[in-house]
């Protein structure tokens, strides 16, 4: 396949095409690709139109299902339910502290399984080192509920508008509130 590219890179691009709209590019390059198919093959004496086609007849038919592209890891969650991916840190929930879980890594998300490959956490994957843990606010609420002490050094604190913030810093019954808002989000 590299070969093929570079050397239609090399062989159809150059030199480098010129048109005044993308469909002017386009028919460059077909015209482009319909004179090497044309031609004949240095060894096979046969069009390489003609090969391509031989080649195609032979290939086998695509599955009926669809591709994905993911690479599973095995991973421990530390004592508060966090699991260290690729160096940046995603919440699964403090339930899971200590257990290992499987992580599924496709190219823009990562999604956390239990141990019998059930759906915990699904997260837009971040590349690069993020210095804050990743995690999902409103897996948060069902903790801060059962605890409602650990709001003031929540993560879910800072995100919140000031005037709830105020509210929920305040509250005389920040339990049933917390709840409340754990009902309405889900």
């Amino acid at each position: 396949m590299e070969n093929a590219v570079g050397f239609l890179r090399r062989n159809r691009m150059v030199p480098e095409l010129e048109a005044a709209t993308v469909r002017g590019v386009n028919d460059v390059l077909m015209a482009r690709c319909m004179a090497l198919a044309a031609a004949t093959h240095y060894r096979k004496g046969l069009p390489v139109g003609e090969l391509f086609a031989q080649d195609v007849a032979a290939s086998l038919a695509l599955p009926g299902v669809r591709f994905d592209p993911v690479r599973y890891k095995s991973r421990t969650a530390d004592k508060t339910g966090n699991l260290l991916i690729d160096g940046n840190t995603y919440a699964a929930e403090s339930s899971f502290h200590s257990r290992t879980l499987t992580v599924g890594l496709r190219q823009d998300v990562v999604e956390i399984l239990d141990e019998q490959a059930a759906p915990v956490r699904s997260f837009p994957r971040a590349f690069g080192h993020q210095s804050e843990t990743i995690f999902e606010p409103a897996a948060l609420l069902p903790l801060l509920a059962t605890k409602p002490g650990a709001w003031g050094h929540s993560q879910l604190r800072p995100l919140v508008p000031e005037p709830v913030r105020d509210g929920l810093d305040t509250a005389t019954n920040r339990r049933r509130v917390l709840s409340a808002v754990d009902a309405a989000s889900g």
